[in-house]
């Protein structure tokens, strides 16, 4: 086995990280370490540790209970937006 697949294996499979990860980053990264080191101690992406914190900071630091808030609101949304119908619209029908 390579050490691609092995590793892609230890990640865990869900992109979103709940509230005890979240605790658990900010403490990581109040300490010092960096993303990789601490992508590592999650068992998470890299890319989704560097995502987490661009995304879910509050004036430049990264608090988890207010990146839970912001995640839960994001993710409510997203599923209220409007869908395009396609047939509906002809601006979306291919050529």
């Amino acid at each position: 086995m390579s050490d691609f697949t092995t590793n892609v294996e230890l990640l865990r499979s869900t992109s979103r990280l709940d509230l005890s990860e979240r605790d658990r980053l900010h403490a990581l990264y109040e300490s010092g370490m960096s993303m990789h080191a601490i992508a590592s101690a999650l068992e998470r992406a890299r890319s989704t540790i560097s995502r987490e914190l661009r995304r879910n900071q509050h004036a430049r630091q990264y608090l988890p209970d207010y990146a839970q808030r912001i995640s839960e609101r994001r993710r409510a949304q997203a599923s209220q937006r409007p869908h395009i119908d396609a047939e509906a619209s002809p601006r979306w029908r291919s050529c």
